[in-house]
């Protein structure tokens, strides 16, 4: 008797701690995903270019990393040009043996941000002469991508202006534009307006990819600076189809981080990996003191649409 009562005793003991580690927020978040280093960086463009791995992140900082599972180290600079200044969210892509950078900056004189983009011939710096992309004629244009597939590319970004109660209420849109190369030139089509989301919370930061004959488009929303910021899934039969919410794939308290969101999505070798940004820190209100860091997970594939899975 005293034998079955010990045994059952230590198996009780047991599964309470295997429960209690598994709610540990260090150990599920460990065990979640891969965080880049520990500098501050934001808004992260992801790119893979031959084996390496590229972060591009706000104020220009450039990383590369041979393996998302190992600390990334910077190898350049995308500097902000001159007569401009506030270089936000950059996206680099690769084409005819050029590298093309896109980013967000406010002109000298024009109190507006804008999209711009430059060129180089090697992904760590070098990038030349800005050349507009999109202004918001009195609205914001910020947070640039590139979205490829069936040999087209579009850029797209975001639109938006605070309203009512301000920041990070208002009207915002999603745009799309058709882009071609042309040996280091970009040439760009009509502007299409792909979302509508009026008298809002925030929606920024879109990054897009096709999978299973759906485009599937990744966005943030809420308070980038604080713990509310979140990333939603929404999709379309095709770039200019019509757009449905699909789900919020990650927010505050789910193992991600502190508001997690600016993310990018990347494809390579069969696999869908995400690349966003999450605070270090409990960030409860916009005043409290962290930073913000960069980290990568998978994402997985379901009848149901995309869901984050460990790296």
């Amino acid at each position: 008797m005293f034998v079955r009562r010990l045994f059952r005793a230590i198996v009780g003991l047991t599964a309470a701690l295997a429960a209690t580690l598994a709610l540990a927020p260090g150990a599920q978040a460990a065990s979640r995903y891969v965080q880049m280093s520990s500098k501050s960086a934001a808004d992260p463009g992801f790119s893979k270019f031959g084996s390496d791995y590229y972060v591009y992140a706000t104020g220009g900082a450039i990383y590369r990393g041979s393996s998302l599972h190992h600390k990334f180290k910077q190898v350049g600079t995308l500097k902000v040009p001159s007569n401009y200044s506030a270089l936000w969210a950059p996206h680099v892509f690769a084409s005819s043996g050029h590298y093309f950078a896109l980013f967000t900056a406010i002109k000298s004189g024009n109190s507006q941000h804008c999209v711009y983009w430059s060129v180089s011939n090697k992904p760590t710096g070098g990038f030349g002469k800005p050349h507009l992309v999109a202004c918001g004629n009195g609205w914001e244009a910020i947070d640039p991508s590139l979205y490829s597939h069936g040999g087209k590319s579009w850029v797209i970004w975001k639109r938006g202006h605070y309203t009512g109660s301000g920041f990070p209420h208002g009207d915002f849109e999603i745009r799309g534009a058709k882009v071609t190369v042309s040996g280091s030139t970009l040439h760009f089509s009509k502007q299409h307006v792909l979302v509508k989301a009026y008298n809002t919370d925030c929606m920024e930061a879109p990054s897009m990819i096709w999978h299973g004959n759906k485009v599937w488009l990744f966005v943030s929303r809420n308070r980038y600076d604080t713990n509310a910021y979140r990333t939603e899934v929404w999709s379309a039969s095709s770039v200019t189809g019509k757009y449905h919410k699909v789900k919020t794939l990650m927010k505050n308290g789910q193992g991600w981080g502190h508001g997690p969101g600016g993310a990018e999505v990347l494809k390579s070798g069969g696999t869908t990996y995400i690349a966003y940004h999450a605070w270090a820190t409990d960030k409860p209100t916009p005043q409290t003191s962290s930073k913000r860091v960069v980290r990568f997970a998978k994402i997985s594939w379901s009848k149901k649409g995309p869901s984050m899975a460990s790296l």
